[in-house]
């Protein structure tokens, strides 16, 4: 059922890391019988901690993840942030430096656009932040904001990870 003359999605709708690495190595062994033949998986963030798959099969099979945090080291503004924080700190930043960078600069900017009513307006505000992305909406009447926002990546064949859109 795979066509040849153009790329193939295939989504694998398991968490399970029995079946998800069985799927993969079953589409390789497809791929490598038709060289001609192009898959773009889609798949879960829980794979990245998969412990009997190997990362190649994800370049492999152009894997594309959405995931809830995720630094892309490449991005200017990344290396800009790494070398500022170390050359004040001494070290480099954690995580947790990104996620408060990220949540100060997010919050910062909103409530420079708006000012004090910045609150009403946070839903209408969505920015690509370093190691997130923010798109508040409502949880429900009467209460207040959820992030949906995510980072798209690609694990692309040439064996880098790069965000997608």
């Amino acid at each position: 059922m795979m066509d040849t003359t153009k790329v193939n999605p295939v989504l694998v709708v398991s968490e399970s890391e029995a079946f998800v690495s069985d799927v993969l190595r079953n589409l390789l062994l497809v791929e490598g019988e038709k060289p001609d033949l192009e898959i773009s998986l889609y798949g879960y963030p829980k794979w990245r901690g998969f412990e009997i798959i190997e990362l190649s099969y994800f370049h492999d099979l152009d894997t594309h993840m959405s995931l809830q945090y995720y630094i892309d080291y490449n991005r200017k503004e990344t290396a800009a942030f790494v070398s500022d924080f170390t050359y004040h700190f001494k070290t480099d930043p954690s995580q947790y430096a990104f996620q408060g960078y990220d949540i100060m600069s997010y919050f910062l900017s909103v409530l420079d656009m708006y000012g004090r009513s910045f609150p009403a307006h946070i839903h209408n505000h969505e920015k690509s932040l370093l190691q997130s992305c923010v798109r508040f909406e409502k949880a429900s009447s009467g209460s207040g904001f959820t992030n949906k926002g995510i980072q798209k990546i690609l694990y692309s064949g040439n064996r880098e990870i790069k965000s997608w859109e």
